[in-house]
């Protein structure tokens, strides 16, 4: 069975059917496996970014930049 976000509305440039969505799921997850860095926290450009201008996690700075906020807008 397919996740449920692979049944949502087609946009233009989606997959066209269950098959298709099927094999580019395997492949965007086959890509992730190989991947040598994973993980944002690993990542050594982000330790630098924490190290020298945020300061710390979570704190008021990468608050501010970092985080986004929804708003709720009207339909076309």
């Amino acid at each position: 069975m397919l996740p449920w976000w692979l049944y949502r509305r087609w946009r233009a440039g989606d997959p066209v059917n269950a098959d298709i969505r099927r094999q580019r799921l395997e492949a965007i997850y086959e890509v992730d496996e190989q991947m040598t860095l994973r993980k944002s926290h690993d990542n050594p450009a982000v330790k630098e970014l924490y190290e020298e201008f945020l300061k710390e996690p979570l704190g008021e700075l990468s608050h501010k930049l970092l985080h986004t906020s929804y708003t709720e807008r009207e339909r076309f």
